[in-house]
């Protein structure tokens, strides 16, 4: 079979990585062989990535026995050449990234190390446009979905990351959908950073969201989007606790526009009533958006769906009393229904639903 002159080139220094991989373990030198390997992906980089081979590349090194034999000595060295800005931050990220997926402890290691800070102000000195915008956020909403951040870390994520982030959310609307996505699930992680366990900690999020919502509305709009099409549950539930940060602080209960808010409830009703019962912290995390919904947004003026709601609610209440569940799933089921009756019933009698 004949290559052309740049497959043959390809092919050559797809060799040359899979030698390194492959040497002698006893006889390896972790920091030599990292060194080597990352200096043919360096030289070839516009290659790889031309050929969309770089993320194939990175974790085929994380994946080697040379790499899990020596793992810690590795990701200690990967993290110091990050800190020092001395290789290509793309692959480096990549490979950091893939570090994490294979080797939990890795991500503790880049916390200890200050990687929140270098990530945070790589990704504030980038042109929007930069080709590494990715990788770095990646690795970024890969730390902030590990661990409850550290206070030192958590006042990193502010104002100008945010905006920074909104900014491109807002630009690849109609472009880039991974960067648009990659933007959208790291807001939504530092989001989760902010809720939960913290106390008396301002969230950001929610902060620049209600200093800008009239230029972010491309964010809800595509929150919405995900949630329609069906997002992988780890994602809704990032999406939630957003939600339920949004609808209870007071400067964006109008953060949607009212079909906007239709949508939502579309899509809350039926995920209720469609979700096994195996995915009982999901279905909590959406009863618990409902009362803050229906009663602090524009929803009353609305009550789209409103008798629906209340038919959900009460099936939910009898499917709970017959079914050997939790006394804490019933109580919750409970909470909501009697929150939300006022509202949604109040104009029952005026035929409005």
């Amino acid at each position: 079979m004949l290559y052309s002159e740049e497959q043959e080139q390809a092919l050559s220094y797809f060799d040359e990585l899979d030698s390194i991989l492959n040497q002698d373990l006893l006889q390896s030198n972790i920091v030599s062989a990292l060194e080597a390997y990352f200096d043919i992906v360096e030289q070839n980089f516009e290659s790889i990535v031309r050929a969309e081979a770089l993320a194939t590349i990175c974790c085929a090194l994380v994946e080697s026995a040379l790499f899990e034999r020596n793992q810690h000595d590795a990701v200690e060295y990967i993290i110091d050449e990050t800190l020092k800005s001395s290789r290509n931050p793309n692959m480096l990220n990549s490979v950091l990234y893939f570090a994490g997926e294979s080797y939990p402890f890795s991500l503790d290691v880049m916390l200890e190390r200050g990687m929140i800070s270098e990530l945070v102000q790589d990704l504030l000195n980038k042109d929007n446009e930069d080709g590494h915008l990715f990788s770095t956020m990646l690795l970024l909403c890969e730390l902030c979905q590990s661990n409850l951040l550290a206070s030192a870390d958590l006042k990193l994520l502010r104002e100008p990351l945010i905006n920074k982030l909104l900014d491109i959310v807002e630009e690849t609307q109609c472009g880039d959908e991974t960067l648009n996505y990659m933007g959208i699930q790291l807001i939504l992680a530092i989001n989760a950073q902010f809720t939960g366990e913290r106390q008396g900690v301002e969230n950001m999020v929610i902060k620049v969201l209600g200093d800008r919502s009239e230029t972010s509305k491309s964010f809800g709009e595509n929150l919405l989007f995900m949630m329609n099409r069906g997002a992988k549950p780890a994602i809704q539930l990032l999406i939630l606790k957003f939600l339920y940060a949004l609808f209870t602080n007071d400067v964006t209960y109008d953060y949607f526009y009212t079909n906007d808010l239709r949508v939502l409830v579309d899509v809350i009703i039926r995920e209720l009533y469609d979700l096994p019962d195996e995915e009982a912290e999901l279905r909590r995390a959406y009863l618990e958006v409902l009362p803050p919904l229906v009663c602090n947004t524009q929803y009353p003026d609305i009550l789209h769906k409103a008798q629906d709601i209340v038919c959900l609610l009460e099936e939910l209440t009898t499917e709970q009393a017959h079914k050997s569940t939790t006394t804490e799933v019933q109580l919750i089921v409970e909470k909501v229904r009697l929150e939300c009756s006022p509202v949604l019933i109040s104009n029952f009698k005026q035929g409005d639903l």
